[in-house]
């Protein structure tokens, strides 16, 4: 039993000496017994609050409203919540005040910005009153994921999502001034309105996820791509959205789910990324203004070409995932030589010719026809290889000429294929073909 005693005596003795102490998160709230200075340990429960204090201003009978003065140095806390609860108080601030945590202004709290800067690094929920009148009234949101929420709406004068920040609205919010980003602002079902601009820096990515640009966006202000790398990304899982192609995209981004249509012809400065979904570019371009930059579709997401268009033009670098879709869509169309993952020609009336590229086309997924109305007709002019499915569409006709082709997958023909000169193999063991059309091989071989 004394063997045990010391035991436990000792472990414990060697945990307070060895293992560090854990900062516990305070509070202090407000009494302002003394005057109106935030930097009087006087006017407050258990002294002044510091970065791992949360500070609490309205909750109890106060005698003076505080202030943050000029000259007078930061203020700052963990968390900080004003004017939640019955007392109603105003906070003046003049000098600059630092939030690690979350800023509540409560239904019975008013802020007064009256000059200095604020950086929060969590989120920022409004129900009272946040007033910053006159000019360069900054907030600077410097944390990871953050919201601006609340029931009231905030009007900013000057505000700055830094680096490494994604901002998603839970309120609509107004700016006076401008809107910095460097980070992320995710509009949510929300909207951004007032005389502001929108300044996208280097690295910064504005979102949309309304249907159109102005549901999210409707400032009076301009929408400014500062760098190459600033991106506006059509980002909805739920709606179908149109591209607005009155704003000079650097980057522009299609994410998400859903259909992205083109609103007229789109020039792109630098980029055009198709991470999800399909970007549907209508009877529209949407080339690159100059040589450079790059084009790729990602992994299951799709372009799909009409008119009488043919791939984008421009890109120095194109990148096709193996399981993205290049569908060509439109009347008479050229098939641009691509490293296609999936490739779909289709049309929707009419006498339809496609041309296909003369060089020797590897497609790294499924070769797919298909006819809504009228028919289409593609001739080969060199060797196609197709690495999954063909599938030809009724009313559709593919002349293989005297070329070789192949297909590692199944082969499905509801049309016609006229390939009398030439070789088709199957790579596949137990191919299946399937169909009602009518199929004139050539040299039939299987591997």
């Amino acid at each position: 039993m004394k063997k045990v005693t010391r035991s436990f005596f000792s472990i414990l003795l060697v945990n307070l000496i060895y293992c560090p102490f854990l900062t516990l998160a305070q509070s202090t709230s407000w009494t302002g017994a003394d005057d109106d200075k935030w930097r009087n340990a006087s006017n407050w429960t258990a002294g002044i609050p510091d970065l791992n204090t949360d500070a609490v201003i309205g909750d109890q009978a106060f005698t003076n409203h505080p202030s943050l003065s000029k000259g007078k140095g930061r203020g700052e806390c963990k968390s900080l919540t004003v004017g939640n609860g019955a007392l109603a108080i105003t906070f003046s601030i003049e000098d600059g005040l630092n939030i690690t945590g979350t800023f509540t202004i409560g239904a019975m709290g008013t802020v007064n910005d009256d000059g200095g800067n604020i950086e929060i690094e969590g989120d920022w929920l409004n129900s009272g009153s946040y007033v910053a009148p006159g000019s360069n009234r900054r907030v600077y949101f410097i944390g990871t994921n953050q919201t601006i929420g609340g029931a009231s709406v905030t009007d900013f004068d000057k505000l700055y999502i830094e680096e490494g920040s994604t901002i998603t609205l839970a309120k609509n919010i107004t700016t006076s001034n401008f809107i910095e980003l460097s980070g992320t602002l995710d509009p949510s079902t929300f909207t951004v309105t007032g005389t502001g601009d929108i300044d996208i820096k280097g690295g910064g990515l504005l979102k949309v996820k309304a249907s159109t640009f102005a549901g999210n966006y409707s400032h009076s202000g301009s929408t400014n791509l500062a760098k190459n790398t600033s991106i506006i990304d059509y980002a909805s899982s739920a709606v179908n959205q149109i591209v607005d192609n009155s704003i000079s995209y650097r980057i522009l981004q299609i994410s998400g789910a859903m259909t992205k249509s083109l609103a007229g012809n789109t020039t792109i400065e630098s980029d055009l990324i198709i991470k999800g979904g399909t970007l549907d570019l209508l009877d529209y371009s949407a080339d690159r203004g100059s040589g450079g930059g790059s084009i790729s579709i990602e992994a299951g997401a799709a372009l799909k070409i009409g008119g009488t268009n043919s791939f984008p033009l421009n890109y120095e670098t194109h990148v096709l995932a193996t399981t993205s879709t290049v569908e060509y869509n439109g009347a008479n169309q050229t098939v641009a030589f691509e490293g296609y993952g999936n490739l779909t020609l289709s049309s929707a009336s009419g006498t339809i010719t496609k041309t296909l590229p003369s060089d020797a086309l590897t497609i790294a997924g499924n070769f797919t026809t298909s006819v809504s109305a009228g028919t289409l007709d593609f001739t080969a002019a060199n060797n196609i290889d197709v690495l999954g499915d063909i599938t030809l569409g009724a009313s559709s006709t593919f002349n293989g000429s005297t070329f070789a082709h192949s297909t590692s997958g199944n082969w499905t023909n509801n049309g016609i294929y006229s390939g009398c000169g030439g070789t088709f193999t199957f790579n596949r063991a137990g191919a299946l073909l399937s169909g009602s059309g009518t199929n004139n091989f050539g040299d039939l071989l299987s591997n």
